[in-house]
């Protein structure tokens, strides 16, 4: 029977499968090489939002134009355990 599994390899010759790994301890193996360019690594969240808002042509300041106001805002909008603000 023949199985194709798929990985990266890295230095010294280990291999970084893809999704399951092969549990064929002492297999013969034969391994063809695909010249593809390394995938990018995956980025935050956070990252990742700025990133959109950068493609939309939109900043972050069209958002929140004042970012220390608005801390000032959130953080009197809540009411605060022993604290008498009346």
């Amino acid at each position: 029977m023949v199985a194709t599994y798929t990985g990266i390899l890295r230095e010294q010759g280990r291999i970084e499968w893809d999704g399951q790994v092969p549990d064929k301890a002492g297999a013969r193996v034969v391994m063809t090489l695909q010249e593809a360019a390394p995938a990018a690594a995956p980025i935050s969240e956070h990252a990742r939002l700025l990133q959109l808002l950068t493609e939309s042509g939109r900043g972050i300041e069209t958002v929140i134009p004042d970012p220390v106001a608005w801390q000032k805002e959130m953080r009197t909008s809540r009411t605060q355990i022993g604290r008498d603000d009346g």
